[in-house]
């Protein structure tokens, strides 16, 4: 991979480096409440719901507030199984970071479940985390669509980056207060 203009080589990793394998499993028979309780004390987001070794799902302290709290239902008597994802989505470990935020985006999802080449799972890779470290280590113009720039602020695009750099001066932040005047 080429050098940036610091001589810094973007060093991209793979799913497996960002693997939380701190992770709470239940067999999806705890209440709602016990369920939050121990995502509290863990201090964990998620619990993934195992039969065995196969994942049924998962469900968050988000889900179960909008699906228990927000929906009158009772946390004691709500299993969480009843109120799990079950749209599970898994990758593996070798995969690149670009194919797991992808395989979100295109899902709408949050997290994936990370597997090794067998399929046992290994722990959860959330989108914060993983998009944040490859947008550190990519290079802006890899993001870019070919042969044009866009700007950040509303989308349009431009030819050239002095283009784009004018625009950004004239329209978001001001004639003249990064542009050299001549």
């Amino acid at each position: 991979m080429p050098s940036d203009k610091f001589g810094l080589k973007p060093h991209i990793r793979n799913v497996g480096y960002y693997v939380g394998k701190n992770y709470l499993v239940d067999d999806g028979n705890t209440s709602s409440r016990k369920a939050l309780e121990l995502m509290i004390k863990n201090e964990m987001n998620d619990i993934i719901i195992l039969d065995g070794s196969h994942i049924n799902g998962f469900v968050t302290a988000r889900d179960i507030i909008k699906r228990v709290v927000l929906a009158n239902r009772s946390l004691d008597t709500t299993r969480i199984k009843d109120v799990m994802s079950t749209n599970v989505l898994t990758i593996d470990e070798s995969s690149s970071v670009e194919d797991a935020i992808a395989l979100m985006s295109n899902n709408n999802v949050r997290r994936l479940c990370v597997t090794d080449s067998h399929g046992n799972l290994l722990g959860i890779v959330i989108r914060q985390v993983i998009s944040g470290e490859y947008f550190y280590q990519v290079p802006i113009n890899a993001l870019q669509p070919p042969d044009k720039y866009i700007c950040p602020f509303c989308n349009s695009g431009f030819e050239t980056k002095e283009e784009l750099s004018i625009h950004i001066d004239q329209v978001h932040i001001g004639v003249g207060r990064l542009q050299v005047r001549r």
